[in-house]
């Protein structure tokens, strides 16, 4: 992508506001990587009403485009994966999941466009993709690079009732992948052909600066990507929550009436635990400690936490736990005594993802291992050294254990590679098995044909010069063959996929 210099937005009174307000809270603090001077990028405002009575949330999205491509662009491309859940054929869970998906039967979940304008003329549109799930925008004039587009969206989403990354459980409405997001432009055309797998994590993104405000009534709170300041209707107790997320490849949100937040600062960035009321103050404070040490443990190992804020938040989610930029994921079922380990072992994995993930992107469908394969083996680092270890001083570190490779081909028949896109497996244990685990076990024996100075110098070097970008397997091998001084195409080629 081309950078450019940051034009001036426009804003409505009551937007600006409320962000002079959040922000002034915190203008005493040094900037963190997302508020530094970037690029020109897109710009998403974004006014949302849960309303948890009928199941519902109504948006209205700005988005203010530039085309930082050589190419005119005559449609803008979303992706609404809301609709992906509109039919149980579409397949969005593995057959085996569905029990836990959707304990109460199947539940229709979408996104239906009341309009989407320009300038207060209406644009044409319509629905795409095999599932519905992308937006297809027509300009009544191409939009030439170097231009800008305000393009307005009004949309109704229909939540689910279901325990996956979108829906709702008895205690929480889980709003992320929700809202129309700007599919990926690149090589001249858009990337929006990838469905709502039913394995991994089948998104791809560009970063941008989302701001807006989320409103509940009375009683709710939400964990929000970005920083948030929380007012209150003095007459109807409507709650309401103004955003600012720059510099995040995804926006959403997750509200309940039953939160208690904890907090605790690791240096200028805001750790926040949201846990039941009714959860056990031993593990919510578990939750909110393994936040905290892993940002600081992998800001000093790979580089600075790139935002302001991390949100750890327990929720009805029965896949264990999920990244999003700033705010993680956790099953409610892991908070009891007797998954302590599970759940510090999760958060630990979905705080790494905002480095191999958030800072850092990569294509989820394709090249999924780009993100899993290392925030695992983060993950094991980090075990390491809440117990007192070193990274890199143990050469075992992230191998794995005696057996799995037998595991692996009998769940694993087809013989997929670490390299191989989410597609590519029958289910979510063998990509797990596989992407996962033997993505972490040819880390680890990286680390030791390197050596740990040269393989840690390498990561540093990697996200620092990668920050906010995506990056592709060229890239990676390139940051090691760079520090290292050695060629390492064939090394990469014999353990990715050495069945090919």
């Amino acid at each position: 992508m081309q950078f450019f210099k940051k034009a001036k937005r426009a804003l409505c009174v009551w937007l600006l506001v409320a962000m002079v307000a959040a922000l002034a809270s915190g203008c005493a603090k040094e900037p963190c990587p997302a508020e530094q001077e970037y690029a020109q990028v897109s710009t998403y405002t974004l006014d949302l009403f849960l309303n948890p009575d009928d199941h519902t949330m109504v948006g209205n999205l700005c988005l203010d485009f530039f085309n930082a491509e050589t190419d005119s662009l005559a449609e803008l491309r979303f992706y609404i994966f809301p609709n992906s859940f509109a039919r149980e054929s579409y397949g969005v869970f593995d057959e085996e999941d569905m029990e836990s998906a959707y304990p109460h039967g199947f539940s229709s979940g979408s996104l239906v466009v009341q309009s989407v304008t320009q300038g207060g003329e209406k644009l044409n549109w319509r629905y795409g993709g095999e599932q519905n799930q992308v937006l297809v925008v027509e300009f009544q004039g191409a939009l030439e690079p170097g231009q800008s587009v305000a393009v307005d969206v009004a949309y109704t989403v229909t939540i689910p009732q279901s325990l996956g990354r979108f829906g709702y459980s008895d205690k929480t409405f889980s709003l992320v992948n929700c809202n129309p997001i700007l599919a990926v432009y690149d090589q001249g055309r858009w990337f929006d052909e990838y469905l709502y797998y039913p394995v991994g994590d089948p998104f791809y993104s560009d970063v941008a600066n989302y701001k807006g405000t989320v409103r509940m009534p009375k009683g709710y709170d939400a964990a929000v990507t970005g920083t948030q300041q929380t007012t209150k209707d003095s007459q109807t107790g409507e709650v309401y929550i103004a955003f600012d997320a720059p510099m995040v490849r995804d926006f959403g949100f997750v509200a309940s009436d039953q939160f208690v937040k904890t907090c605790a600062r690791v240096g200028d960035v805001l750790v926040t635990s949201y846990a039941y009321r009714d959860t056990r103050a031993a593990e919510a404070r578990l939750a909110l400690e393994t936040g905290k040490k892993s940002v600081r443990f992998f800001s000093s190992l790979f580089g600075q936490y790139a935002y302001r804020e991390l949100d750890v938040v327990q929720c009805g989610f029965f896949i264990g736990g999920m990244e999003y930029p700033g705010m993680v994921l956790i099953d409610d079922s892991q908070y009891t005594p007797e998954s302590r380990f599970v759940l510090e072992t999760v958060v630990a994995h979905e705080t790494a993802h905002q480095w191999w993930y958030a800072a850092l992107g990569n294509n989820q469908v394709t090249e999924p291992w780009l993100d899993e394969a290392l925030t695992d083996y983060s993950t094991e680092l980090y075990m390491v050294y809440k117990n007192g270890g070193k990274p890199g001083s143990d050469p075992r570190v992230g191998r794995l254990p005696e057996g799995l490779d037998t595991m692996i081909s009998v769940w694993n028949p087809g013989g997929s590679g670490i390299d191989a896109p989410v597609t590519a497996f029958p289910n979510n244990t063998a990509y797990s098995l596989v992407v996962y685990y033997q993505g972490r076990d040819m880390f680890a024996q990286l680390c030791e044909e390197l050596t740990p100075d040269v393989f840690f110098e390498a990561l540093r070097q990697y996200y620092e010069d990668n920050l906010f970008g995506i990056v592709s397997r060229t890239t990676l091998v390139t940051a090691f063959e760079k520090q290292s001084g050695r060629k390492l195409d064939g090394w990469f080629d014999s353990r990715l996929n050495p069945a090919s």
